[in-house]
C-alpha cells in the first residue's frame, strides 16, 4: 500500500508546483484522491494483489496468493470453514448435507473452526445445528488442546458456549492454568477473567507462579494490572523482561509497585536491542524535547556491565552509545569497535575510535561491512587485519578486494575463491584468480560447489576453462535435481566420457523431481539410462507425462511401488495408466494414504475389484491402522466396508 501513497504524494506535489495561485486553499477528500484514475487504479490493483511491481509481489513466483470465493467452495474437507472461516451466510448457500460427511469428519471441522482467529459464536451455533450429533474434539492430532487453543485467540464467548453446553460430559477443563497462561500471554483479559471463574481443586494455584514475568515480556499492561491487583507474586525477571523488549509502561508499573527489581544485565539488553525510551524520560521544553534522566539509570541499582556498550555499539544504537558514555562508568570493550564495523555502523565505530581507549582487534578489519569502513580503519588504526579480511571481503564487493590487494600485504586463503563463488561474485573471482593471489592450488571440484549453489552457467564456464576444475557425479545429479538442462547440456558436452560424473541415478533424480526436459535430453544424448527408480519416483510424486515418457521410451520399467506410490497420494491418473499399460501390479503402500482428499477413497474404489486379494485384513498391519488413526477417516470407513 506504500506504494499508492508515495504515488499519491508525487500527486500532489505535481499539483502544488503548478498552482500559481498562492492564495487558494485546497481542501483534499477522499472522494477528490478516487476521482484521480491513475489513483483509482493503483488501488483497485492492490486490492486484487496486483502489488504494482517491485517488492514483495512484483516476482510472479514471489506472488501473495488470493483465493476468490469459487476456489474457496471447492476446498478439500471444508476448508471454507477450518482454513477460512467464513460466516454462515456464505457457508450456508455450499455445505454438504451432514450424511455426506462422516460425524468423525464433521467433529473435525467444527472443532478446529473454533481455533480459528476469525471465528464467530454466531457461525459455531449454526455449525452445531448443521450437525446435531457434534461432540466437540478436545485432543486429537489437529491440536494439544482445544480450550487452551480457543484460550489462545481471546474467544471467550466461544469458550463459554462451549464449556456451558458440553462440560462435564464431553468436556474436561483439566488444569485451568493452562487455558489462564496462554490467555494471559495473549493479552486477553476477559477471557482470563472468565477462565479464573471456573471450578478448580483445592488448593490449586491459580496460576503458574511464572506467569507475571511471561505478562510482562509480552508487555499487557492491563492484564499484569489485573494480576497484581490478584496479590500475584512476580520475580526480578519480570521487569527485565519487559525491559528487554521495549514495554516502558510496564517497566514503569512495575518499578512503581513491586519491589522485586531487574537484573544487572537488564540495562544490558535494554542498549542492545536500542530501547533509549526505557532508558531516558523526555520531557517537552519550549524548543524541543530534551533527554531529562535515565529510567533505569536513575531509578534502578542493579547496574549494567561492559555489555551494554558493547551491544548497543553491535547493533547501530549511537545515543545509547553516547548515554552510556557521559553516565556510566562500566566503559565497552574492543568487541563495541570490532561489531560496529562487522555491522555496517560507521559513525559508531568513528565515535569510539575518538572518544574511547579500547581500540579493537584484527576482527574490525577482518570483518568490514564495507570499503568506507575499510579504508578508516586501514588509515586510521594499528591493528591490521589477517587474510580472513580479503576472505571476507570475497563474500561482498570487489571495490574491498582490490583495496586490500594494493594496500595490504596478507594475501588470502582458498577460502576466498570458494566464498565468491558461494556467493556467485564471478568478478571477483576473476580478480582472484587474474592477480594469482591465492598461492595454493585449486581444488579440483569446484563446479561441485557452483551446481550445488545452483549457480550460473558462466561461473561453470570460468571455474572449467580457466582453473581447469572438473566435477564428480554429484555436479550433474544437483543438475537434474535443480532441473539445469543448461549445465547438464554443458557437462555433456565438455565431459562427454568421463565416467566418474555420468551414471545411471541422473535421469532417475530427474524423473523424482519431475523435469520431463532432462529425461527427455538424457535418453536422446547419453547411454546410461535409468533404473526403475525413475518411474516408481515419478509416480510418486505425481509427474504422470514423465510416467508415461519413460513407458513408451524406455525399457527399465518400475515395480509395484508406482502404483502403489500413486495411489497413496489419490493420483487416480497415473494408477489408471499404470494399470492398463503396465504389468507390474500395486504394492501394499495403497493401503497407508498420505491425502485426506476424497480422491484416494475414488482409487480404493477402482483397484479394489482389480486386486482384491490386496484389500484383505492379513494385510492390514498394526502400522497401518495406527497410520490411519491420524485423521483419515474416510480411509477407515472405506476400509470397514470393504475388507475381506
Amino acid at each position: 500500500m506504500s506504494s499508492i501513497f508515495h504515488s499519491l504524494n508525487l500527486h500532489m506535489k505535481d499539483t502544488d508546483n503548478n498552482n500559481n495561485n498562492v492564495n487558494t486553499t485546497t481542501t483534499i477528500t477522499f472522494q477528490s484522491i478516487f476521482r484521480i484514475s491513475y489513483i483509482r487504479g493503483l488501488i483497485f490493483n492492490h486490492l486484487n494483489g496486483g502489488g504494482g511491481g517491485g517488492g514483495e509481489g512484483g516476482d510472479e513466483n514471489n506472488k501473495q496468493s488470493f483465493k476468490k470465493g469459487r476456489d474457496i467452495i471447492g476446498l478439500a474437507l471444508l476448508g471454507m470453514i477450518t482454513q477460512y472461516a467464513m460466516p454462515w451466510n456464505f457457508i450456508k448457500h455450499y455445505i454438504n448435507s451432514q450424511q455426506v460427511l462422516l460425524k468423525r469428519r464433521r467433529d473435525i471441522v467444527i472443532s478446529i473452526y473454533c481455533i480459528h482467529p476469525n471465528a464467530t459464536l454466531d457461525t459455531l451455533k449454526h455449525l452445531i445445528e448443521w450437525s446435531q450429533d457434534f461432540t466437540p474434539l478436545q485432543h486429537s492430532h489437529c491440536y494439544l488442546d482445544l480450550l487452551v487453543d480457543i484460550a489462545e485467540y481471546g474467544h471467550r464467548d466461544i469458550l463459554e458456549f462451549l464449556i456451558t453446553q458440553y462440560y462435564p460430559t464431553h468436556l474436561s477443563l483439566g488444569d485451568p492454568r493452562d487455558m489462564a497462561d496462554i490467555a494471559a500471554i495473549n493479552g486477553h483479559l476477559s477471557t482470563l477473567q472468565f477462565i479464573d471463574s471456573l471450578p478448580r481443586e483445592e488448593d490449586q494455584p491459580r496460576y503458574y507462579k511464572e506467569i507475571m514475568q511471561t505478562v510482562a515480556e509480552y508487555g499487557h499492561l492491563n492484564v499484569l494490572e489485573y494480576l497484581h491487583s490478584q496479590d500475584e507474586h512476580c520475580t526480578s525477571r519480570a521487569m527485565h523482561n519487559a525491559a528487554t523488549f521495549g514495554h516502558f509502561d510496564v517497566v514503569k508499573f512495575l518499578h512503581d509497585n513491586k519491589a522485586e527489581g531487574c537484573l544487572e544485565i537488564t540495562m544490558n539488553q535494554v542498549a542492545s536491542n536500542g530501547y533509549f525510551e526505557i532508558l531516558k524520560v523526555t520531557i517537552i521544553n519550549t524548543s524541543s524535547f530534551s533527554f531529562d534522566y535515565c529510567f533505569l539509570h536513575d531509578n534502578r541499582s542493579e547496574g549494567c556491565t561492559k555489555n551494554a556498550m558493547d551491544w548497543a555499539s553491535e547493533f547501530g544504537h549511537f545515543e545509547i552509545v553516547k548515554f552510556l558514555h557521559l553516565n556510566r562508568t562500566e566503559g565497552c570493550s574492543t568487541h563495541a569497535m570490532d561489531n560496529a564495523a562487522r555491522n555496517g555502523h560507521f559513525e559508531i565505530l568513528e565515535w569510539l575510535h575518538v572518544n574511547r581507549s579500547e581500540g579493537c582487534t584484527v576482527d574490525a578489519m577482518d570483518h568490514s561491512f564495507n570499503l568506507k569502513i575499510l579504508e578508516f580503519l586501514h588509515l586510521n588504526r594499528t591493528e591490521g587485519c589477517t587474510k580472513n579480511a580479503m576472505d571476507h571481503a570475497s563474500m561482498l564487493d570487489l571495490q574491498m578486494v582490490s583495496f586490500l590487494y594494493k594496500n595490504r600485504t596478507e594475501g588470502c586463503t582458498l577460502d576466498a575463491i570458494e566464498y565468491a563463488i558461494d556467493n556467485n561474485n564471478l568478478d571477483i573471482l576473476k580478480f582472484l584468480h587474474e592477480n594469482r593471489i591465492v598461492k595454493k592450488k585449486y581444488p579440483s571440484n569446484l563446479i561441485n560447489r557452483i551446481v550445488s549453489n545452483n549457480g550460473e552457467l558462466e561461473m561453470i564456464e570460468y571455474v572449467h576453462t580457466q582453473l581447469k576444475s572438473s566435477c564428480t557425479s554429484l555436479a550433474v545429479n544437483n543438475a537434474a535435481k535443480l532441473g539445469r538442462l543448461d549445465i547438464i547440456q554443458y557437462l555433456d558436452k565438455h565431459f562427454k566420457t568421463s565416467s566418474k560424473i555420468w551414471s545411471i541415478t541422473t535421469m532417475d533424480f530427474a524423473g523424482q523431481y519431475g523435469h520431463l526436459d532432462i529425461i527427455t535430453y538424457l535418453n536422446q544424448h547419453r547411454t546410461e539410462g535409468a533404473t526403475y527408480r525413475a518411474m516408481d519416483m515419478a509416480a510418486k510424486y505425481g509427474h504422470r507425462e514423465i510416467v508415461e515418457f519413460l513407458h513408451y521410451n524406455r525399457t527399465e520399467g518400475c515395480t509395484t511401488s508406482a502404483m502403489g506410490y500413486a495411489a497413496q497420494n489419490g493420483g487416480l491418473q497415473i494408477v489408471e495408466f499404470l494399470y492398463n499399460n503396465r504389468t507390474e501390479g500395486c504394492s501394499l503402500d495403497v493401503l497407508k494414504p498420505n491425502t485426506y482428499l476424497p480422491v484416494y477413497c475414488q482409487v480404493l474404489d477402482y483397484l479394489l475389484p482389480k486386486y482384491p486379494l490386496l484389500f484383505c485384513k492379513e494385510n492390514i498391519s498394526k502400522e497401518i491402522l495406527k497410520h490411519l488413526k491420524k485423521g483419515y477417516f474416510e480411509a477407515m470407513d472405506w476400509f470397514d466396508r470393504n475388507i475381506i
